[in-house]
């Protein structure tokens, strides 16, 4: 509790796995992540928090759906581990907030790109396929290439974060995309533009995804934070492919 004493607002955007580790072992990820978060709510409150952001995952939560993009008020049925965790989360912070009178903000975004430090968590499409373009490997295709996604760039979840810590709002859940999706196949064109020659492929798996597409719908965030995305696809392409060569 004391790390919190006058504390306004907390960014909850730790969490200690990703979507593979925690399907390895679910019980770890629920210790670590629910019952540490509860433990974390119990100091909010204690400490008079005034609101709560927490980044909870849009790419997981809903799970597999043919309403595109997809709405916060689309069923959420998740079919994994990660998924399930985040949005029990959600679930005890919607309930703390009622029951102790703070406010909260949940963030569900698609699948963040933009990171340019080098990384081995199984997690980022783009940042793993430039990484082994970057070391003249050829990339991984673990799914069909029409396998689509939501690609929002860090910068703009970081703007998302912003808003919601600072934009007048008690209580709301908030999807941040881009309301466009990209297939693998698209993403790879835009990498052999970005990269200035073709890329190779390693199939490593031809099974069907579990979830084909994800696309979220992004007004919402845009009528209660006043979000827009600002950094277009192949940009932030450009940009990442820049900076991951000179961070080598």
């Amino acid at each position: 509790q004391e790390a919190l004493n006058g504390v306004d607002t907390l960014l909850h955007l730790g969490w200690s796995t990703v979507p593979a580790t925690a399907e390895q072992d679910p019980q770890a990820d629920q210790r670590t992540n629910v019952e540490g978060g509860l433990r974390l709510l119990e100091a909010v409150r204690a400490a008079g928090v005034r609101r709560v952001v927490f980044l909870s995952s849009g790419g997981t939560v809903y799970g597999p759906t043919d309403r595109l993009p997809i709405p916060e008020d689309a069923p959420t049925r998740p079919i994994s581990a990660y998924g399930i965790s985040k949005l029990l989360f959600e679930s005890y912070l919607g309930l703390a907030a009622k029951q102790h009178g703070f406010e909260h903000v949940i963030l569900r975004p698609g699948n963040v790109y933009g990171d340019p430090v080098p990384r081995q968590r199984p997690q980022g499409v783009v940042e793993h396929w430039m990484a082994r373009i970057a070391a003249n490997r050829p990339i991984e295709v673990w799914n069909d290439l029409a396998v689509t996604r939501d690609l929002p760039h860090v910068d703009d979840m970081t703007t998302a974060i912003l808003a919601a810590a600072d934009r007048p709002v008690d209580h709301a859940v908030l999807n941040v995309g881009t309301g466009i999706g990209t297939s693998l196949g698209e993403l790879l064109q835009l990498l052999e533009r970005v990269v200035g020659h073709p890329i190779a492929t390693e199939v490593r798996g031809t099974a069907p995804a579990a979830i084909p597409a994800n696309v979220l719908d992004p007004q919402k965030a845009m009528d209660v934070l006043g979000f827009r995305t600002t950094v277009p696809l192949a940009t932030g392409l450009e940009r990442l492919w820049l900076q991951i060569n000179g961070t080598r």
